[in-house]
């Protein structure tokens, strides 16, 4: 990891984006957000010989006597959840039910040199548009030096999905599922201005929390600061000095580090071929970072809080039931969005 993003980018860094224009991006609506779950460190699945394989539990709670040749043993990719495994013999799993996985092969790119993908993108048969997702996600983490940024696409073995009604004839046409997950992991969205010029002691007085949504799903608020706080007095606190004017050279900016993954859902129909159904979003927030600068002070200051929350679109636990029925018209999911103050922010893989 370079020096400029040590501690959440390195203060080198910090200077360098103070320059970063105004630039809101969008906000939406929040869903039902979760802390991380307890994850273990290992866990067995028994294979269900069609590439889909059953969660049995935590590999310590398998005791000598109850083991057999049929459980494999897997690793949880992310530290914040259980969607997808490492398998002990090599290979991936991902979540398509409530203790149901199916094999994945895991396609990892190289983020330094985006020239040496082309080659797994043929492999793999990866779509344009992918790809130039992939390219401007990566790019993006290079111009700030993040040596951590991980991006990796999971390909999952085709599965039979059981349809809700197996008379409706665009259920009964198709033979399985196969899903596509775009995941990119320890990204750090650019610096956006919340608020800027000798009103923003105004605007950042009133910010305390967060507010992420998701369409469909429901909003949340979160604190930032913790109980009692604003982005202003929080600033205050650190300067040692009460801001009262404000100045033209005034201005606060936040930044998100998350894991994003996009999921493409498609069918695979008898009497058409491939088509894709569905398109949801999971996100895991890791830490909000907010950077102020106010003239009466002459300092700057970056506050760092760790969120640690998951929030899921819409479709994303019955994707795979979403995409028999939308083959013809996919149904995709708006993104989760966050508000700090005036400011929305939609978050992606290249936000």
């Amino acid at each position: 990891m370079r020096k400029q993003i040590a501690v959440f980018l390195s203060l080198i860094l910090i200077v360098n984006m103070l320059a970063i224009p105004a630039g809101a991006a969008n906000l939406d609506e929040s869903s039902q957000a979760t802390t991380t779950e307890s994850v273990p460190e290992k866990v067995a699945l028994k294979s269900n010989g069609d590439n889909t394989y059953t969660l049995v539990g935590p590999a310590q709670n398998i005791s000598v006597m109850s083991r057999s040749n049929d459980l494999v043993y897997a690793e949880p990719i992310h530290t914040w959840d259980m969607e997808l495994l490492a398998l002990s013999n090599g290979g991936c799993l991902s979540k398509i039910g409530e203790d149901l996985y199916v094999a994945a092969t895991q396609v990892k790119l190289d983020t330094k040199d985006f020239s040496k993908n082309y080659p797994l993108f043929e492999q793999f048969d990866i779509g344009e548009e992918t790809i130039q997702s992939a390219k401007e996600s990566i790019e993006s983490q290079l111009e700030i030096g993040n040596d951590e940024f991980e991006y990796t696409i999971y390909l999952t073995e085709p599965f039979a999905v059981p349809a809700d009604n197996a008379t409706a004839s665009t259920a009964a046409q198709n033979d399985s599922v196969q899903e596509t997950i775009e995941e990119t992991r320890n990204y750090y969205s650019p610096y956006k201005d919340i608020a800027r010029g000798a009103n923003a002691k105004t605007v950042v007085a009133s910010i305390a929390n967060c507010l992420v949504s998701v369409i469909g799903v429901g909003s949340t608020s979160f604190s930032i600061f913790g109980v009692g706080m604003t982005a202003l007095s929080e600033y205050q606190t650190y300067a040692k000095k009460t801001i009262t004017v404000g100045y033209p050279q005034d201005w606060s900016q936040v930044q998100f580090k998350i894991d994003w993954l996009k999921k493409s859902s498609f069918v695979t129909s008898q009497a058409h071929g491939k088509f894709l159904g569905c398109v949801s979003q999971k996100l895991w927030v890791d830490k909000v970072s907010l950077l102020q600068y106010y003239k009466q002070a002459n300092v700057k200051h970056q506050s760092t809080y760790t969120m640690n929350k998951i929030f899921t679109t819409k479709n994303w636990e019955n994707s795979k039931q979403v995409a028999l029925y939308n083959w013809v018209s996919p149904m995709v999911d708006k993104s989760i969005t966050a508000k700090v103050g005036p400011l929305t922010v939609t978050f992606s893989g290249n936000m």
